[in-house]
């Protein structure tokens, strides 16, 4: 989405599974934003990790404006534990983009980290949150020359029929870090009906997949092509929504299976993107909660749909 810091206008990547705006160095106008002098390292999964400044701006995302935070990128790398992580693989720093999944020159100059999680006192929040937006509605493209659509504090007309998901325990999962961007629900594999029931992670800028750990679980992944659905329900056995996909890169969808560390007790299904190809999802800072929305059926794509 188009991110406007101070003078200057940035593709920035959207991504629920973050929290907080960040820019790369180079990017910026000395004029555009204001350094602070409270460090910031944060990172990704994928072993990225960034250095730099929290500072302040003026930003500004489709009709809205205010002053807010940042992360001002200064150095970034790779954690020693995950050393070829995507930042390492681009052939330099000029090479590099966030969301580029290491390929040199794809993914963009800032991030937008959209998710419910709590940020560190004085860091970047939710740039939502700081523009004072307290909803907003997610339809990401589902394909090639499609445009997608967020609507901030969307009215009533444009959250009719949402089902809302129940929020998932997270402390009991993951301790107190856990994303509360996480639901109940369960991963089916359609060929046999072996479920895998858990909590569900929404995260639009995950790589290509969906990723479980299962608590005594080995290493394996879905053959391609593998019919699947992912059922999401209220904790209690009751759908509330499903969506059926094919594993395979069309469907952005490839299964990973992997065992999980000691202190997790019920498995984590990170279902990347694959929610948003198949509904509208409505976030609600107040409620810290998610509303799903079945899309209209199209080509290659997931089925979504509420009972």
């Amino acid at each position: 989405m188009p991110v406007r810091v101070g003078s200057t206008l940035i593709e920035t990547g959207v991504d629920t599974g973050s929290i907080g705006l960040r820019v790369l160095p180079n990017v910026l106008k000395p004029e555009d934003a204001q350094a602070g002098e409270q460090p910031e390292t944060y990172g990704y999964e994928s072993g990225n990790k960034f250095d730099g400044v929290v500072g302040t701006a003026r930003i500004a995302l489709g009709d809205r404006a205010a002053e807010g935070r940042l992360q001002l990128i200064r150095t970034f790398g790779c954690y020693p534990n995950r050393p070829h992580c995507p930042a390492a693989q681009v052939g330099g720093p000029e090479h590099f983009g966030l969301m580029g999944q290491g390929i040199p020159d794809a993914g963009f100059k800032a991030i937008a980290g959209l998710g419910f999680m709590q940020s560190k006192p004085g860091a970047p929040d939710n740039p939502f949150v700081e523009l004072g937006v307290n909803r907003y509605l997610i339809d990401l493209p589902r394909s090639e020359g499609v445009t997608g659509r967020i609507i901030l504090d969307p009215s009533a007309e444009d959250t009719k029929d949402f089902v809302e998901l129940p929020n998932a325990n997270a402390d009991e999962i993951f301790g107190t870090a856990a994303p509360p961007d996480t639901v109940p629900g369960c991963l089916v594999k359609l060929e046999d009906s072996q479920m895998i029931c858990g909590s569900l992670l929404f995260d639009s800028a995950a790589a290509p997949g969906i990723r479980v750990r299962l608590p005594g679980g080995q290493r394996g992944e879905w053959p391609l092509d593998t019919p699947g659905r992912i059922i999401f329900d209220d904790g209690h056995g009751h759908t509330l929504a499903s969506e059926d996909f094919v594993a395979g890169p069309t469907h952005s969808a490839d299964v990973y299976i992997s065992g999980a560390p000691p202190q997790q007790t019920r498995p984590i299904i990170h279902v990347g993107v694959v929610p948003y190809l198949a509904f509208s999802v409505l976030y609600d800072v107040t409620r810290h909660g998610l509303a799903l929305r079945p899309l209209p059926e199209a080509p290659e794509a997931p089925v979504g749909r509420v009972p």
